[in-house]
């Protein structure tokens, strides 16, 4: 079997389709994500033997790639396994998440995405035609974007003319039910353009889609044993099995359920655990609950952060059968609030704050002044050295396939 991906980007190549012992299909394997994809591509499944039929599949955009801005310092020097995950979906084992490497020096230097993730958000492009006059006559939405608030009705934001010319006004873009741009209403054309202008629209509503490398106090672990199981592609069970390379710190003491993710298994079942912290707030133990299947080589993992939220189920089982999670409101106790959480602009800070201290509420005056000091101190430090600076990613959105 193959599998076609079309429209959109370019580039993306999937591995054979697995099938069951009845031929029906299992699932898709992406081997290269591909780039540019704004919208997912369509998806068609040809069974090269003719003897099949009926199967469907679906491409979903997430990330594949991120590109390090700045490498930052005070990490775990020589490490390949510090956490980097992108922060906006609400369902964490579906969040986009890899690891950075760092140098001997404790700066990174590299990151790789282990899971694509999904639900994240994409930015339209839109492309002007104008004709002799220099008025803008038509938008075309070269890629319709994914994430927008359906109904909504937003305003195209056109680049200034030249001198003595007149500026594009009350062009709009209606969103689809699907969160897409489904149709430009134009308005006036302006006058005085000699190339199309650049045009836009107002990104998608989460501003706040952005990498987060763990901090230098984060804990980092590796599968240390090999592949067990029948066909030797399952993670072992067996306590053990997780090497913690750093135990980081903060953690909620004596916390027994502390997110991991594992690297997904390329044909099978993704391998689930746990984290345990000791009394002093660094990790003691990771518990591997389910070894997976699938795996070809030994995967990664990485720690949730010491400031994630933790929760337990502290109401017993109901249902008839008593085998049922209660739904009633307060059956999940919050052990750990966290911080840094970004809910309606407001983001939760939990410590490092006193009250009736003073904070800065607008960014733009820093932002401004960061920029000259920075400008400055490169130019008095010696040739070839760099101001220090934390680490920041941004990240391009590619496909992966779901059945």
């Amino acid at each position: 079997m193959s599998l076609d991906l079309v429209a959109g980007g370019s580039g993306a190549v999937v591995s054979p389709v697995s099938v069951d012992t009845s031929g029906a299909v299992l699932g898709v394997n992406v081997a290269t994500p591909g780039i540019d994809y704004v919208t997912p591509p369509e998806v068609s499944i040809n069974d090269l033997s003719n003897a099949g039929s009926g199967a469907t599949a679906t491409a979903v955009l997430g990330v594949g790639l991120a590109d390090l801005i700045e490498g930052g310092v005070g990490y775990q020097p020589s490490a390949n396994n510090i956490p980097v995950w992108l922060n906006t979906t609400s369902d964490f084992e579906q969040k986009s998440f890899g690891v950075a490497s760092t140098n001997a020096a404790g700066e990174i230097t590299s990151v790789e995405i282990l899971q694509a993730g999904e639900g994240y958000l994409a930015k339209a492009e839109l492309d002007p035609t104008i004709d002799v006059t220099g008025a803008v006559i038509f938008v075309n939405p070269v890629h319709a974007g994914a994430g927008y608030t359906p109904g909504d009705t937003l305003d195209l934001i056109f680049e200034s003319p030249p001198a003595g010319g007149t500026l594009p006004s009350d062009w709009t873009a209606i969103i689809g039910p699907n969160g897409q741009i489904a149709t430009i209403n134009p308005g006036t054309g302006g006058s005085g353009y000699v190339d199309p202008p650049a045009v836009s629209i107002a990104p998608p509503s989460a501003e706040n889609q952005y990498f987060r490398i763990a901090r230098t106090t984060d804990a980092l672990a590796t599968v240390a044993l090999p592949l067990t199981g029948s066909n030797g592609d399952e993670v072992d069970t067996t306590p053990g099995t997780i090497n913690i390379d750093f135990a980081g710190s903060g953690y909620d003491p004596l916390a027994a359920n502390i997110p991991v993710l594992f690297e997904p298994s390329p044909t099978g079942d993704t391998a689930q655990g746990f984290a345990t912290a000791d009394g002093s707030g660094g990790i003691l133990a990771v518990t591997v609950t389910h070894g997976g299947s699938g795996y070809t080589s030994v995967p990664r993992l990485i720690i949730a952060p010491s400031n994630n939220a933790l929760a337990t189920v502290t109401s017993p089982l109901t249902g008839s059968s008593g085998d049922e999670v209660d739904t009633t409101p307060g059956a999940i106790t919050v052990t750990h609030h966290g911080s840094g959480y970004i809910a309606d602009g407001i983001v939760a800070v939990i410590e490092g704050l006193q009250a009736g201290e003073e904070v800065v509420v607008s960014s733009q005056f820093l932002i401004d002044s960061e920029s000259r000091l920075r400008e400055a101190t490169a130019k008095m430090l010696e040739p070839g050295l760099q101001p220090l600076a934390p680490s920041r990613l941004q990240l391009e959105e590619v496909p992966h396939d779901h059945d």
